[in-house]
């Protein structure tokens, strides 16, 4: 299943379970819809852009993230707060770092505690924490000003959709899935926003496209004063 499919899913389940037909559902959003709209968006033929998903959301008492399909090769984990100072481990804070700039130059001036699980599950690699910038990810659950945990020693992608953090010309950091094409890159967003398109990159004479990935993204958490 895809995520335009899903969405249709979700659409046909919310509407159906409140007995609602599909004209009565179109006719409640501030841009009236015919029924055949949205039988078309249940039946993934068409999708609604992202504000009218974010005004469903609303008619339906639901959350954005109910829209949002979660494939199987993601996993997730809660990890309890305790006073088991072993269970955290403090790693450098690289900021929101840009492209061309060797990790191990960069002057670190302040570090983040995370789980030892994340630090025992990539021992031997070189982890960081960065702050994002954007909402390139944000239906991956990676919002802007989010940390990440990233592994500076992973940097080729296995898939198309598992998040790494990437710096384009040299800009702050920002999340995108990668796929490699023969001469060049591709960066996916996984975005609710459905003005972030994918980003195709090539190489030039010199194998640089302009495009650095820093590492993959192991771990995401918000900052303590971050509000939805």
């Amino acid at each position: 299943m895809n995520q335009k499919e899903y969405i249709g899913k979700k659409i046909r389940e919310l509407r159906e379970s409140r007995k609602w037909s599909a004209d009565k559902l179109g006719a409640m959003l501030e841009k009236p819809r015919s029924g055949k709209t949205i039988l078309s968006w249940e039946n993934a033929r068409t999708e609604p852009d992202g504000d009218t998903l974010i005004e469903l959301c609303t008619i339906f008492g639901a959350d954005i993230s109910d829209f949002y399909y979660k494939t199987p090769e993601y996993t997730y984990s809660i990890i309890a707060l305790g006073d088991d100072r072993n269970a955290w481990v403090e790693i450098p804070f690289y900021g929101s770092i840009a492209a061309g700039v060797p990790i191990e130059m960069i002057d670190v001036e302040d570090t983040y505690l995370v789980p030892s699980k994340i630090i025992n599950e990539h021992k031997g690699h070189r982890l960081g924490v960065m702050q994002i910038k954007g909402n390139s990810f944000n239906a991956g659950g990676i919002y802007d000003n989010f940390y990440v945990v990233v592994d500076f020693d992973d940097i080729e992608p296995t898939n198309s959709h598992d998040p790494f953090a990437v710096s384009i010309d040299n800009s702050t950091a920002t999340v995108k899935a990668i796929e490699k094409l023969e001469n060049g890159i591709r960066l996916l967003p996984n975005s609710y926003d459905p003005t972030i398109q994918p980003m195709t990159f090539m190489y030039n004479e010199y194998d640089d496209c302009g495009v650095s990935v820093l590492g993959k993204i192991i771990w995401t958490f918000a900052p303590f004063d971050y509000s939805f």
